[in-house]
């Protein structure tokens, strides 16, 4: 069973995929990904930095689970101090945060444009 797509249909998908890959343009294009792409990199790079970060996480999802007790609160600070000194991570928090602020504005936008909230916080899936 063959599904026939007029050339209205066809012709407004291309729109739709041009302009996709206009905006993705425009991202890439826009004063906040290229920090963020070369801090994310440095990041990459660093395997000191890298380490840091993840014992710090590993540490958090630790409290979270297990509960608090004074040594591993301490171990916590001791690694959020080092994790906030630290300028690798400093400059990549900075440029992720202006750059989700860009992906945020640019929801508001399509979500204003479409009438409806374009992208959602999802637990799974895409519907």
């Amino acid at each position: 069973m063959a599904i026939e797509v007029s050339q209205q249909e066809l012709e407004a998908k291309q729109d739709v995929e041009l302009r996709v890959m206009a905006f993705a343009r425009g991202i890439i294009a826009s004063p906040e990904y290229q920090p963020f792409m070369q801090t994310n990199g440095d990041l990459a790079k660093n395997q000191e930095t890298g380490d840091l970060l993840r014992k710090y996480q590993l540490k958090t999802a630790e409290v979270q689970r297990k509960g608090f007790d004074a040594a591993s609160l301490d171990e916590l600070k001791a690694l959020r101090v080092r994790v906030k000194s630290n300028e690798t991570l400093t400059a990549f928090y900075n440029t992720q945060a202006a750059l989700v602020a860009l992906l945020k504005q640019t929801n508001d936008r399509i979500s204003e444009k479409i009438g409806q909230q374009f992208a959602q916080a999802r637990q799974g899936g895409c519907c």
